[in-house]
C-alpha cells in the first residue's frame, strides 16, 4: 500500500502551491479545487476545502479534504454551536458538463445500484460514484467515508430530506427543498502538451453544480478533519475509477488493503450451498440431511454449505438472539450434533453458519444467556436494544466469544449480515466511522483468528462499511436473489455488475446464489460464470438441475473462478440496459476472456450487437490483436481483431457466455 501523508504532514503543508491548487501535470482532464472556505456560525467555525495531487499518480489523480476547527464562544459554560448529524456541511462544487453520466447510488440502508443521469443536476442522493465521460477522456470521482464523517453527492436543485420516502428504505412525510450551499469553483485540467497546462476556463453554460454533503451522524461534532473525495483521469474509465479507488484507500486514516492484497477464503473455492432459499427460517436439521441425499443421487460434488437465518437460538417475534446454539426444536443434537452428522455421512467438507452484524437482526434478549455470555462486547442503546459495542477491542471480544464457541461446534466459516444497520442503530450516538470501523475491526480480527479469515460481509455496501474493512476479502455486491419475483434478474445483474465498478478495486464479490430449476437458471448460471466470486445455489429439495453447474465448476467440484471482478462492458458503461441494448459484462481466467451478454430490455423479439476488442478493455490493457470467440450456448463462432467484430442476436430475455481465445500471429 502506498505510504501517504499522515494527519500531521497535512496540517504542517503550507497553504498555497499544490496542496491547494491541485494543479495537474498531465494531459487530461481532472478536477482540482482551490482553496475554499465554507463559514459556519457567524463565523465561529471555517472549514477550508483543499485537493492534494496523488503521490504515486500525481498528474491523473487527486484527493479532496476538510479541515476546520470551531471557535468556542465565551463563557464556555455556555451552550456551543454544533453541525446538525445528518446535514453537516453541505457546498457545491462546479463541473464542467459532461457528455455522459453513470451514478452510483445508495437507494437502501445497505444497497447500492447504477443510476443514469441525463446531467449533475437529476444525480439522486446519496451518490457515491460519478463516473463522467468528456471528449478528451473520463474522470471518476468516488465519495469515502474517513474516520468519522461519510460524503454524498447529490443534486444541487433539490435535496430530500430525512424520512421522505424516495426509494430508499425511509419512509415519513419529508419534503423537498431547495438547497443553498456556498460554492465552490473546480477547474478541468486539459491539454495535449507534456508541460504544465492551463487551467481550461469554462463559461456558466458550460458548468454544472455537483452538491456534497460531509455528515458523522453523530450529535455534538465541531471540528472536522476529514478526506471526503477522491477523482482521477484515464482515457481508460476503468483505470479513472481503480486510481481514484486506490489513491482514496491510500488517503484514508488507516487505510485499506487493495483486492490484490487480500486473501480469498480456500473454502469458497469450491462449489456451495446455501439453506436460505430452500428453506428461509424453517430451516431445521431433517431438511439439511434431505437436500444432501438428492446431491448424493445426483452425484454433485458439494464442497461446502451454509446455514443461513434460522437456526439459532431466537425470539422470532422480537428478531433478538437468546442462545449462542442452535434452536433445540430445529436442530436437536445441537449445532456441533448436526455439523458432525453433515461432514462423517455426506463428506461435505466446510460447514459455515449466518448471523446478524449485532446477534440476530434486532440484537440480544435481555435477560438472556447470550446477553450474559457476550456482555463483555456489548451495550445499551438509548431505546432499549442491545447491540455490539462500537468499541474495537469490545467489538472484538462480542465476536471471538461467540466464534470461538462456533468453533468447537465445528463451523469453518460465517456470513455475517445486516452490517449497514449499524449506522442506523447508533444514528445520533456515534459517527459513520467509528462505528463501522470499531465493529469492522472486531469482526475482520475475530474471523482471522477463528476461521482462518473465512468471512462473507453482506448487507454491507454503504460507504461506512466499504470504507472500514482492512483486510477481509468478500462481500455481497447486490440485493437478494428473489425466485418469487418475475424479471428480478434485471435488477440483480445490474447491481452486481455496475457496483463492481467501484468496489472491486477492494473486494471479490458475492454476486448471492440461485436456483437451477427456475426460467431464469440460464441468465444466472452465465451471471455467475463471470462474477469472480464464490459460486453456490440454493436450491429446494428435489429442485437440483445438474446441468447448470457443470460448466461452473470442475468434476472435484471446484468452481471455474475468474481472476477479477465482473465488469460492464465499454459499450454498457453509460447506457441503461434496462432500456437500450444489450448489457455485456466482461472477466478473464487465464488467458482465456469471457464476456456475458444479456438482454434486459426485453423490448423486441431479438437484439442484435456486436463482441469487439474494446470490449477487453476492462480486464487488459493490451487488447489488440486476433481473438477466436466461441459461444458457449449456441451462438456459432467467428474472429475478431482490428476493424472487425463478431455480430450475434439475442432472443428477447435471453443470454449468452462468449469464451475469447488469442490467436498467434502468424
Amino acid at each position: 500500500m502506498e505510504d501517504w501523508t499522515n494527519e500531521k504532514e497535512r496540517n504542517d503543508q503550507p497553504a498555497g502551491g499544490d496542496r491547494t491548487t491541485g494543479e495537474i501535470r498531465k494531459s487530461g482532464i481532472l478536477p482540482s479545487l482551490p482553496e475554499h472556505e465554507i463559514r459556519m456560525f457567524d463565523g465561529k467555525l471555517t472549514i477550508n476545502l483543499h485537493s492534494v495531487p496523488d503521490p504515486v499518480n500525481p498528474d491523473s489523480a487527486v484527493c479532496f479534504f476538510a479541515d476546520g476547527t470551531l471557535e468556542l464562544t465565551d463563557p464556555f459554560v455556555e451552550p456551543q454551536p454544533r453541525l446538525d448529524p445528518e446535514k453537516g456541511f453541505e457546498f457545491c462544487l462546479n463541473l464542467p458538463k459532461p457528455e455522459r453520466i453513470l451514478a452510483i447510488r445508495q437507494h437502501a440502508s445497505w444497497w447500492t445500484r447504477p443510476v443514469f443521469p441525463d446531467s449533475l443536476q437529476s444525480i439522486p442522493d446519496r451518490t457515491q460514484m460519478l463516473l463522467l465521460k468528456y471528449p478528451e477522456g473520463t474522470c471518476a470521482v468516488l465519495a469515502v467515508c474517513d474516520e468519522i464523517y461519510r460524503a454524498d453527492f447529490y443534486s444541487p436543485r433539490e435535496r430530500v430530506l430525512p424520512g421522505e420516502k424516495d426509494g430508499t428504505d425511509f419512509h415519513g412525510q419529508g419534503e423537498r427543498v431547495p438547497v443553498e450551499s456556498p460554492q465552490a469553483s473546480v477547474s478541468l485540467q486539459a491539454s495535449e502538451s507534456p508541460q504544465p497546462p492551463e487551467p481550461r476556463e469554462f463559461n456558466e453554460t458550460e458548468t454544472e453544480s455537483l452538491s456534497v454533503r460531509c455528515a458523522s451522524n453523530r450529535v455534538g461534532d465541531c471540528n472536522v478533519h476529514t478526506l471526503f473525495a477522491a477523482a482521477a483521469w484515464d482515457e481508460n474509465p476503468y483505470l479513472a475509477i481503480r486510481k481514484a479507488a486506490k489513491s482514496a484507500a491510500a488517503a484514508k486514516a488507516g487505510g485499506i488493503c487493495e483486492r490484490g492484497e487480500r486473501t480469498f477464503p480456500e473454502i469458497l473455492e469450491g462449489f456451495g450451498w446455501c439453506t436460505w432459499n430452500a428453506f428461509y427460517r424453517e430451516v431445521s436439521e431433517e431438511g439439511i440431511i434431505a437436500k444432501l441425499d438428492e446431491f448424493r443421487r445426483k452425484n454433485i460434488p458439494v464442497k461446502w454449505i451454509l446455514i443461513d437465518d434460522g437456526w439459532m437460538d431466537a425470539d422470532d417475534a422480537k428478531t433478538t438472539l437468546r442462545g449462542l446454539d442452535a434452536d433445540p426444536v430445529k436442530f436437536p443434537g445441537g449445532l456441533a450434533g448436526t455439523v458432525k452428522r453433515i461432514r462423517e455421512e455426506y463428506g461435505i467438507l466446510h460447514v459455515g453458519v449466518w448471523h446478524s452484524v449485532t446477534g440476530y437482526w434486532n440484537g440480544i434478549e435481555p435477560g438472556s444467556e447470550a446477553d450474559r455470555l457476550l456482555a463483555g462486547g456489548t451495550r445499551h442503546l438509548p431505546d432499549g436494544r442491545i447491540v455490539i459495542d462500537a468499541d474495537p477491542e469490545r467489538a472484538f471480544t462480542f465476536y471471538d466469544t461467540w466464534h470461538s464457541y462456533l468453533r468447537k461446534c465445528g463451523i469453518d466459516f460465517v456470513k455475517v449480515d445486516s452490517q449497514s444497520a449499524m449506522s442506523v442503530f447508533y444514528r445520533g450516538i456515534e459517527s459513520y466511522g467509528t462505528v463501522s470501523g470499531a465493529i469492522m475491526s472486531g469482526l475482520e480480527r475475530s474471523a482471522e483468528k477463528n476461521f482462518d479469515g473465512a468471512l462473507i460481509n453482506c448487507m454491507g455496501m454503504a460507504p461506512e462499511e466499504v470504507w472500514s474493512r482492512e483486510r477481509s476479502a468478500v462481500t455481497r455486491t447486490s440485493d437478494d436473489f428473489f425466485p418469487n419475483e418475475p424479471d428480478s434478474f434485471i435488477e440483480h445483474a445490474m447491481q452486481n455488475a455496475y457496483n463492481s465498478l467501484w468496489t472491486g478495486t477492494f473486494y471479490v464479490g458475492d454476486w448471492d446464489m440461485f436456483f437451477t430449476d427456475h426460467p431464469d437458471a440460464k441468465l444466472h448460471a452465465i451471471l455467475r460464470a463471470v462474477s469472480g466470486g464464490p459460486v453456490y445455489v440454493s436450491d429446494q429439495v428435489g429442485q437440483t438441475d445438474p446441468s447448470w453447474l457443470r460448466f461452473l465448476m470442475d468434476e472435484e467440484g471446484r468452481a471455474k473462478r475468474c481472476d477479477g471482478p465482473g465488469l460492464p462492458a465499454p459499450d454498457s458503461l453509460f447506457e441503461n440496459p434496462r432500456k437500450n441494448g444489450i448489457l455485456k459484462v466482461v472477466n478473464r481466467r487465464g488467458d482465456r476472456f469471457m464476456i456475458a451478454a444479456f438482454d434486459l430490455a426485453r423490448n423486441e423479439e431479438e437484439t442484435r450487437a456486436e463482441i469487439t476488442c474494446a470490449d477487453l478493455e476492462p480486464v487488459t490493457e493490451e487488447a489488440g490483436g486476433a481473438y477466436r470467440v466461441t459461444a458457449q450456448f449456441g451462438g456459432g463462432s467467428g474472429e475478431i481483431g482490428p476493424g472487425r467484430g463478431f455480430s450475434f442476436t439475442l432472443p428477447r430475455g435471453d443470454a449468452e457466455l462468449f469464451i475469447l481465445e488469442r490467436l498467434e500471429e502468424t
